[in-house]
């Protein structure tokens, strides 16, 4: 082969080098913690490819179900964490505090289920409501509504007939609970601290804080648009994201009994312990 050719490989390879994410070298933030979180957890997973096979098994359908529901709330969880380290690292703050919700009702959401003591019938139950739910948003294309339904008809009955009753009764969630319920019974903390306030957030119900008129004194007036957050606000939130983030994957390689790994990096707990009260 010419040198060339052997140039054009070096250039490519170089150029994917270039490309491929790399955590800090040194983080001292907890943004830029994160960050590096994001980045050991795809590169401990790249690693140890034999975490995924529960996913490949289906000899036992409803033990299945329990790991695919596992593994997409872990997934969430990691999307929702990296979506929170961009917008903050963009000193896009508002968004991401509607992010912020998302993730911790879905790690709420995993807890809940990691300590229930009927835990693979309430994961089944969870992933009947949410095609159930599915079928009826969706209920204009017909292609998405007969892959639920088929998949609807391999569960048991017994547990497709409970996620349509809970479905109509209040609360009207998959669990029968409220989130405050769902979060006490799976030992999640925060709900009036975070919670609530990234619910406000979300739902559009928080208003004032995006646009800010000041008096110049001259008869004037500055007007600042967007919503920022102080430098504590940011640590804290990528502090949640960091703790979420590794409590999901404990959860999942513990439900998956995956070979043991070594996580390198700081332990989110450390920076939360040492704020004191808040």
């Amino acid at each position: 082969m010419s040198i060339g050719w052997w140039l054009q490989r070096a250039r490519a390879a170089i150029t994917v080098w270039r490309q491929y994410p790399r955590a800090p070298a040194s983080p001292s933030t907890q943004l830029e913690w994160l960050e590096y979180d994001t980045l050991e957890i795809r590169r401990m997973l790249e690693a140890t490819p034999s975490f995924v096979a529960p996913l490949a098994d289906l000899t036992d359908v409803d033990r299945h179900a329990r790991h695919l529901v596992v593994a997409d709330l872990t997934w969430r969880i990691w999307y929702l964490a990296i979506g929170i380290h961009l917008l903050l690292e963009q000193e896009i703050h508002a968004p991401a505090l509607v992010l912020g919700r998302s993730l911790w009702e879905a790690l709420a959401t995993l807890a809940y289920l990691a300590k229930h003591p009927q835990f693979q019938d309430e994961a089944v139950i969870l992933l009947a409501f949410s095609y159930q739910r599915l079928i009826k948003q969706f209920a204009h294309q017909p292609g998405l509504v007969k892959e639920r339904t088929d998949i609807l008809a391999r569960m048991p009955p017994k547990l497709v007939a409970e996620a349509e009753r809970r479905s109509r009764t209040r609360p009207q969630t998959w669990s029968g609970l409220t989130m405050r319920q769902v979060a006490e019974r799976g030992d999640m903390k925060g709900y009036p601290e975070a919670y609530a306030y990234f619910s406000s957030e979300t739902h559009g119900t928080l208003v004032g804080g995006h646009v800010k008129i000041t008096p110049t004194g001259d008869g004037k007036v500055n007007v600042k648009l967007g919503r920022t957050l102080d430098p504590r606000s940011i640590e804290s939130l990528a502090n949640l994201a960091r703790r979420s983030l590794h409590t999901a994957f404990k959860i999942m390689w513990h439900v998956f009994d995956a070979p043991k790994v070594i996580f390198h990096g700081e332990d989110p707990e450390v920076w939360l312990k040492s704020q004191g009260p808040p």
